[in-house]
């Protein structure tokens, strides 16, 4: 057996041990994730509606006290 026969060899053992480690790929399954829509965030409890913010402003900038 000559240098080249033995290092063919070596890689065909390394290679039938690599493609015992190799599994069938798994079926992903993404995970559905929440995210906010951006823009402005939530002001109290409830979610305002922009007039309601307006008027809210308003009210408060016209208020003498």
């Amino acid at each position: 057996m000559n240098k080249y026969d033995q290092l063919r060899e070596m890689r065909e053992r390394q290679w039938k041990a690599d493609r015992k480690l190799v599994t069938k790929p798994q079926a992903v399954t993404k995970r559905r994730v929440t995210q906010s829509k951006g823009g402005r965030p939530r002001i109290g409890d409830q979610v305002m509606t922009p007039v309601e913010r307006m008027r809210r402003m308003r009210a408060k900038r016209n208020d003498p006290a």
